[in-house]
């Protein structure tokens, strides 16, 4: 993705340029300025991740004993990571599905209106305040109107480009985008 970026800057005139990338955006954008390093500028992340063997090693180290990774006062907020397990099972599936399987959920989602609807919704619901989950509309109407909602499922719908947005998914994690050897 950061290389379709790149060829399209490069196509409207910018031979360099500053990113911004949150989300997918903090991982492309981590890439490009990796990849691309004479032609980004800068780059500025709203979400920061590090995902490499020496940050999973302290989270590891870490749960045994925190205080070699994280300042005592600051331990709660990563551990104990069986906090995050749970919520992982739980939560992650779409994750799976949609980097192994992009094109057999979104051909199925891209069938049917109420499907892909709730499919979306269930993701805001979940991704914009947990704890919302449980209530009758998912929370949602605590942070999104309906036409809102409605305009993000039309994006998806009208262009029909719920399955092309999953295959980000699986080409992220795939081993031709790992041994390219990019740990963001």
């Amino acid at each position: 993705m950061g290389v379709i970026f790149k060829n399209l800057m490069n196509r409207l005139g910018h031979k360099k340029y500053y990113i911004q990338g949150g989300d997918w955006g903090a991982l492309i954008g981590s890439c490009m300025a990796t990849m691309f390093e004479d032609e980004v500028l800068g780059y500025h992340s709203n979400m920061l991740v590090v995902q490499n063997g020496w940050s999973t090693f302290k989270t590891i180290i870490g749960a045994f004993v925190p205080s070699l990774v994280v300042e005592p006062h600051l331990a709660d907020r990563m551990y104990p990571l069986s906090k995050y397990f749970a919520f992982l099972m739980e939560e992650f599936g779409y994750l799976h599905l949609q980097a192994t399987k992009p094109d057999t959920i979104g051909v199925s989602l891209s069938d049917s209106p109420a499907g892909l609807l709730t499919y979306i919704l269930e993701k805001f619901s979940t991704w914009t305040r947990l704890e919302h989950r449980s209530l009758a509309d998912g929370g949602l109407s605590y942070r999104f109107s309906k036409d809102q909602l409605i305009d993000n499922l039309m994006l998806y719908w009208s262009t029909n480009s719920i399955t092309t947005s999953m295959r980000l998914y699986a080409e992220n994690m795939s081993n031709k985008n790992r041994a390219l050897g990019i740990e963001g």
